[in-house]
């Protein structure tokens, strides 16, 4: 039996997907969580909808929720691990915002302007990453897969243009305090299974040597979610945006900025990023300073982008970099 919970959290609609029959708790099941995706985003009413798993002490387990949705399809599939049999979870009155699934306000970046700038790929692209040395990727923690292909060298995503590499993971490594709820430290690490060639087209972004302050002027770059893209947002597109202060972000979302977020955009609206967007770089001054994260909908007034905030990170990333 299959239980949606909804709830409205960070911003945004979310739905708690309970399966009943579950055998070991996920916490307990490493395995499990190797085979399994934590979530997926679609629409729901132009807002992202955060589908989490919820895992009881039962008997059967579902194990993936596949975030490949197919355009106009209001369907999600989830597989049970043990009986192997397919679930189909539709969200009745969803609306597919198609032209939302991209940076919003924007303009196509000059090719090969964001060398540092990753695709990851299974099969599709899903979320974006920002090359920090040769070895390592960063990105948002809810765009954590087990195994994940890193493509570097890219502007328009659906063609060769002779210039990609692509470079399959090594490790993939979360913040420990990663929240999947709350959205804390959405931050992740992904070390790749061989250095990146650098050059004119692939190089990396420098971490930043502080915390960027209110006011200061930022490029966010991505793809957005290709599945549902024109031929014009296949290549890499960009919006700038500032920084906003704590107080406005706070305003904006009561109760649910941490310590390891900030916001960036325009309190009128008209530009942000958006859907497949997540996890790509905001770079300010040329340095790292965020990680695209979450918001409700996209370019929407009074509700700018939340991003996660890497300065706050910085002894992590060392730490990670020097130990593996």
């Amino acid at each position: 039996m299959l239980f949606i919970i909804w709830r409205q959290i960070c911003g945004f609609e979310s739905a708690l997907v309970v399966a009943q029959d579950v055998s070991d708790p996920l916490a307990e099941d490493t395995n499990l969580e190797e085979q399994r995706e934590e979530f997926g985003f679609v629409l729901h009413d132009q807002a992202n909808v955060l589908l989490h798993l919820f895992y009881l002490a039962i008997d059967t387990r579902v194990i993936l929720l596949s975030t490949a949705v197919t355009p106009g399809d209001n369907t999600l599939q989830l597989t049970i691990a043990d009986h192997g049999s397919l679930v189909f979870l539709v969200l009745l009155g969803a609306a597919f915002a198609l032209d939302d699934d991209k940076i919003v306000g924007g303009y196509e970046c000059q090719p090969y302007s964001k060398p540092w700038q990753a695709s990851l790929n299974s099969g599709y692209h899903f979320c974006g990453g920002s090359l920090i040395n040769e070895n390592w990727v960063v990105s948002a923690a809810h765009c954590y897969k087990s195994r994940v292909e890193v493509r570097l060298g890219e502007h328009h995503i659906a063609l060769s243009e002779g210039n990609e590499q692509f470079i399959t993971s090594d490790k993939v490594i979360r913040h420990p305090n990663y929240d999947s709820w709350t959205i804390d430290s959405d931050i992740m690490l992904i070390k790749l299974s061989k250095p990146a060639t650098l050059n004119q087209y692939v190089q990396p972004v420098s971490l930043p040597s502080g915390c960027a302050p209110a006011g200061t002027m930022c490029t966010v770059s991505g793809w957005g979610n290709t599945m549902s893209s024109t031929a014009d947002s296949n290549k890499l597109q960009c919006v700038e945006v500032p920084i906003l202060s704590d107080s406005a972000c706070h305003n904006s979302y009561p109760g649910m900025i941490t310590d390891t977020m900030f916001c960036a955009g325009y309190l009128e609206g008209g530009k942000d990023s958006c859907q497949g967007d997540s996890g790509g770089p905001v770079v300010c001054n040329g340095e790292l300073q965020g990680i695209v994260s979450w918001g409700y909908g996209c370019a929407q007034k009074d509700n700018p982008g939340v991003y996660g905030k890497v300065c706050v990170f910085s002894q992590w990333i060392a730490d990670i970099l020097s130990n593996n």
